[in-house]
């Protein structure tokens, strides 16, 4: 092994060092999740907006921009979930008994339910993927693979808007996501 990757996993063997794999992972996904939510609220732009959003997502870097940003997003999740298993191990087992009143742990309740957030957000996300991604739901897999909206005159895309008003009239999937975004807000 070279002198980097030695570095690298000394990095990632000690404590520190998947704390900061955490940190840094934590904050490009906060990062990635406020373009996401800032390209979604396109839709309230209109279709033009929304489908011009999309198009350009879809044809960066010669159309493999999505998919390496994918496989980005998979691997800063992998990390992140690997890392805080791993330093929850360690706390663990670095204090075998329990504290015996909560009231003198002086971690803050955000970070004493983190476990649940995390979980949450995971949960979502799958969701999220599963239905405009995979198109599991009835409401969206019947759409047409290519329904395209007219961009310019004799070109043609995918019309993401009617994807996303499609998906949010069924009412269960619409109060699912605003008592998920409002659980991750708080």
């Amino acid at each position: 092994m070279n002198s980097l990757g030695k570095s690298l996993l000394q990095f990632w063997q000690s404590s520190i060092g998947r704390k900061i794999v955490v940190a840094v992972t934590g904050a490009l996904l906060v990062l990635f999740l406020l373009g996401h939510v800032a390209g979604n609220l396109l839709v309230f732009q209109g279709r033009e907006a929304m489908n011009d959003y999309a198009q350009f997502l879809h044809t960066m870097l010669h159309g493999q921009g999505v998919w390496i940003a994918r496989i980005g997003l998979l691997v800063m999740i992998v990390l992140h979930i690997w890392a805080t298993v791993l330093l929850t191990k360690e706390n663990r087992a670095a204090k075998a008994e329990r504290y015996a009143f909560d009231a003198t742990v002086q971690a803050s309740k955000s970070s004493r339910i983190m476990i649940w957030s995390g979980l949450t957000i995971l949960a979502f996300v799958v969701f999220h993927i599963l239905h405009f991604t995979v198109r599991i739901s009835p409401d969206l897999a019947n759409l047409p693979d290519h329904e395209f909206a007219t961009a310019h005159p004799g070109q043609e895309r995918h019309d993401v808007f009617a994807m996303v008003i499609k998906g949010f009239q069924n009412p269960l999937v619409s109060i699912f996501y605003i008592i998920a975004i409002s659980l991750l807000c708080s």
